[in-house]
């Protein structure tokens, strides 16, 4: 039978062996001294009632999920979250749970593990953010980051980085920057900035389940990185989809994006920013149902740029697709509604070939830029 803790706020005390039981009270904290190896199990009040290392009550939860992953043994290791809803709290840092240490898996038993930041806290969820953090995984999570009521007009809580009020988000530490990141198998919605932020260097985003957002659904900074294998689901007002942001080798590959009626994009679905190069968008499908709404399908910016295999279908005459660098490649896509449009914006005589594409009430107009050889 496993140990388990009850942690207040403050302190964390070994309460002995036993099985987690109703009507518990938290324990006063002294000390974290024991480190476990293998996987460190954390509940809450509405979790299963099994044995667990970390208990919490449906209040402040991530004093308990903090202190698992403190007690993980050096060399690294796992923190399990049982079934249950997990009240999330500002830590007075980054984020709520902070992964600070490398060779850290996060992880939950699927949607029913969620974690849901409490109102007016306004600091990201989850962050990974340390010195010389490498190889961190979390999965098999979901995470809500009730938008409506973290917004940082609202409340006394201010983050010191306006974009640490995301769902998960990994970002330097002292010109320290994240490796090997990897957020899987997860559903994230409702953050009032981003649903997923890595700025890392090899960074995955892959098989998630991923809702609206008020600024992106999921973005990767830095790179190499990809972004694949995701559904996104948008019924509500959201700012981009899936993209980069200074980034450069990204791929973004077969992902599923829905617009569903009365859901909004606001900006583009997919973009690669300008000034960067050696992006891929390939094998993605991207559907707005009658009553939906995109202003954007992709910007296409920076160079050396790939975009094969995808499907744009929209509801209305015609969604864009914006083409501003040399060096680019547009082959074998299906564009139904669309408008392609070169427009190049930034220096370079190479051409950009468009080729083998299907077009369906799409044209193409090319602004500036040399177009096929």
């Amino acid at each position: 039978m496993a140990t388990w803790f009850r942690i207040s706020i403050s302190s964390v005390l070994v309460a002995g062996m036993g099985c987690y039981s109703d009507g518990q009270s938290p324990t006063q904290l002294t000390d974290v001294s024991t480190h476990f190896a293998g996987i460190v199990t954390v509940g809450t009040c509405d979790s299963p009632q099994v044995s667990v290392h970390f208990l919490g009550d449906c209040d402040h939860d991530e004093v308990q999920i903090n202190a698992a992953i403190a007690s993980v043994q050096d060399g690294g290791g796992v923190v399990k979250l049982l079934p249950g809803t997990y009240d999330l709290q500002r830590s007075d840092s980054v984020g709520a749970v902070v992964i600070s240490r490398s060779d850290i898996v996060l992880e939950g038993s699927g949607p029913s593990t969620r974690l849901v930041l409490a109102d007016h806290q306004n600091v990201n969820a989850v962050a990974i953010h340390g010195l010389d953090i490498k190889r961190v995984v979390v999965r098999d999570l979901y995470v809500n980051g009730n938008r409506f009521k973290n917004n940082p007009s609202e409340g006394s809580s201010q983050p010191r980085d306006p974009w640490d009020n995301s769902g998960i988000r990994a970002k330097p530490f002292n010109g320290s920057i994240p490796e090997d990141i990897r957020v899987e198998n997860c559903w994230v919605e409702e953050s009032y900035r981003l649903n997923i932020q890595l700025i890392a260097i090899n960074a995955v985003i892959s098989d998630c389940w991923l809702g609206d957002a008020t600024m992106d659904v999921a973005e990767i900074i830095i790179g190499p990185g990809r972004i694949s294998n995701n559904f996104v689901e948008i019924d509500g007002v959201t700012g981009y989809g899936l993209g980069t942001d200074k980034a450069d080798d990204v791929i973004i590959e077969s992902n599923q994006v829905v617009v569903r009626d009365g859901g909004r994009i606001t900006q583009e679905v997919f973009r690669f920013w300008p000034h960067h190069q050696n992006n891929a968008l390939i094998s993605n499908s991207v559907r707005v149902e009658e009553e939906g709404y995109v202003e954007q399908f992709v910007r296409l910016a920076g160079r050396n740029n790939i975009m094969s295999g995808n499907q744009f279908y929209s509801n209305r005459l015609h969604t864009k697709i914006v083409i501003e660098g040399p060096a680019t490649v547009v082959n074998a896509n299906l564009f139904a509604n669309t408008h392609v449009i070169v427009d190049q914006k930034i220096s370079g005589d190479e051409p950009i070939l468009i080729y083998g594409n299907v077009w369906i009430n799409s044209p193409l107009t090319v602004l500036n830029g040399r177009v096929n050889p």
